[in-house]
């Protein structure tokens, strides 16, 4: 009796987390900007940050799916390949847009 192959097509419909994750994944290279926001009480404090997500950054990001065709990830974590970026964080020179509250300023 010979072993049964399993596909490890990511196109195979038994494998519906990767269509899942292909069509939400969002993390593609380029510039962002993100507002940190802390509201407590009546105090509202945000300050805006841009960053920069480089090609290999995102492939990096998107192989974290490459193993969710064997389970990793979505049945069990796989403690020997975590995935982390050290990606540089500027404070934004955009002006910012009023909101309610006491904001942050430079």
């Amino acid at each position: 009796m010979f072993p049964v192959k399993h596909s490890a097509d990511e196109n195979d419909p038994r494998y519906p987390i990767l269509a899942f994750f292909r069509q939400r994944f969002d993390w593609l290279h380029g510039e962002y900007r993100m507002t940190l926001k802390v509201e407590a009480r009546s105090v509202t404090c945000e300050k805006r940050y841009d960053f920069t997500i480089f090609e290999y950054e995102a492939d990096e990001l998107r192989s974290a799916a490459n193993d969710y065709k064997y389970g990793a990830g979505i049945y069990w974590d796989r403690v020997d390949r975590l995935i982390s970026l050290g990606v540089t964080i500027r404070e934004s020179q955009a002006p910012s847009v009023p909101t309610t509250g006491m904001h942050l300023r430079s």
